[in-house]
């Protein structure tokens, strides 16, 4: 756009967008430093997932700080305000916190119990079950019904010889127990 103004200066004037292109460029490096920022906490946080699997990780290997500072003239912006000075001062994880678990409130959520069928369902189609969840089913199989449609018209089935997973509702004949 500058270089058009520059040539037709009756569209307007290519030193008045300057302010921009500067305020944009510093948004530009703002937003990389967050970006640094969140991927070194994304990193921290599958490495602790996956040492608490035990996996080969070192349980204290945490990746290196973020950059504390915002590069310069950023809050002199008009548009980021106190908003960037509010995200900027997040704190990673403290050392502290590098052996409790992560979500622990949230595991008893996730324990699995024994499940009673709460009905049959046989397999109207065939269906290839190819995505993660998804179980296959031949045309005519004898299901366990697991979990109701919830609306989102996939239901939860067991097969007679082990394994479970969600099959479209729609090529179940159900019976509720």
């Amino acid at each position: 756009m500058k270089d058009v103004y520059e040539k037709t200066p009756q569209m307007g004037d290519p030193a008045s967008l300057e302010p921009r292109i500067t305020e944009t460029l510093n948004n530009i490096e703002r937003l990389k430093l967050e970006v640094q920022k969140y991927e070194a906490w994304l990193a921290e946080a599958e490495s602790r997932v996956l040492s608490n699997r035990g996996d080969s990780l070192s349980r204290h290997a945490r990746p290196p700080d973020p950059p504390a500072s915002a590069p310069p003239d950023s809050s002199s912006s008009s548009n980021s305000g106190s908003q960037d000075n509010k995200e900027s001062s997040e704190e990673p994880p403290s050392e502290e916190s590098q052996d409790a678990p992560i979500y622990t409130e949230f595991d008893e959520d996730f324990e699995e119990e024994p499940v009673s069928p709460i009905g049959h369902c046989v397999a109207i189609y065939h269906f290839e079950g190819s995505s993660e969840g998804t179980i296959s089913m031949a045309e005519g199989e004898d299901l366990s019904l697991m979990e109701e449609d919830k609306g989102d018209g996939w239901t939860r089935v067991r097969r007679k010889q082990g394994g479970e997973g969600y099959v479209p509702t729609s090529y179940l004949r159900v019976t509720l127990n």
